[in-house]
């Protein structure tokens, strides 16, 4: 039977009030055209994984309580013009494959 353990946990989330220099460090190294994109999870995802070193063995294990949630309401809010960019973000894969798409990992 295989054994696994836990290597390494991390955490993260966005600061409710977020300041300008706290969403630059969340976004540091990503491309600025990916991050028109990707949804506050998916950049939350990108900084924890960027920190990994890629291993095609290695399993990620990813939770998270609302998922793309808030995506989906912030494009019905913008009804009765509907946001184009809202709407990516709504139909956008979860938010860890829009951290490895970005990264370049399978």
């Amino acid at each position: 039977m295989d054994e696994w353990f836990l290597r390494q946990v991390f955490t993260c989330e966005w600061p409710e009030n977020a300041t300008p220099e706290a969403v630059a460090a969340i976004q540091e190294g990503l491309p600025r055209q990916a991050v028109r994109r990707m949804s506050r999870l998916g950049m939350l995802c990108a900084r924890v994984l960027r920190g990994i070193p890629h291993d095609p063995d290695r399993a990620i294990i990813y939770a998270t309580a609302m998922s793309e949630a808030r995506n989906l309401e912030e494009y019905l809010d913008s009804f009765p013009d509907p946001s184009p960019t809202r709407f990516q973000g709504s139909i956008h894969p979860a938010g860890a494959q829009q951290a490895m798409i970005v990264l370049g990992r399978p």
